[in-house]
């Protein structure tokens, strides 16, 4: 059995929100994600860069293969529980604070505030398509957001878990 085709069968029995990505000499040569995951797979031909899944809260486990191991196999698994950890704060307080610390003011941190909002309202519209539970909307909002190189400042900071788990609970009780 080649290993796209144990991906493939691999693929169907791993949980929803998970992503299993086939590479060569650390660029994606194949991704697929679990059937009704809303996530964003990682672009064929790229290099690929575990730490942008890990960054939004994501288990990353990976193994190399083949003979020269060159190649490696990582399979992404998002979180499905929403943190019972409350800061607080709101996730727009902590929203401005990391972007505020990321050199974003006026009107760029309305522009970047803005643009994160549209990615949080397309993952909660996908979660709510697929009836998704509760529990469901914080890997939603983790997938949506991984691998997000234009964002990778805003989601490498150690707060930004926080915010998608301030966030998740603020969706939950609507």
């Amino acid at each position: 059995m080649s290993v796209i085709a144990a991906s493939l069968s691999a693929i169907r029995i791993l949980p929803s929100e998970s992503v299993l990505v086939l590479t060569e000499d650390g660029v994606v040569t194949y991704a697929l994600k679990s059937p009704e995951s809303v996530c964003n797979e990682p672009e064929r031909g790229k290099p690929f860069d575990a730490t942008s899944y890990t960054n939004v809260g994501a288990a990353v486990s990976s193994a190399t293969y083949g003979a020269a191991k060159t190649r490696s196999v990582y399979v992404i698994q998002f979180d499905r529980d929403v943190a019972s950890k409350r800061t607080g704060e709101s996730s727009k307080e902590i929203l401005v604070e990391i972007l505020l610390e990321a050199g974003f003011s006026g009107t760029d941190l309305k522009t970047m505030q803005n643009r994160i909002g549209g990615i949080v309202g397309h993952a909660n519209n996908l979660a709510l398509r697929s009836r998704s539970a509760t529990k469901d909307r914080l890997a939603a909002l983790q997938s949506r957001f991984a691998g997000r190189s234009k964002l990778k400042d805003i989601v490498s900071h150690r707060r930004f878990h926080d915010y998608l788990n301030a966030k998740a609970n603020e969706l939950a009780k609507k």
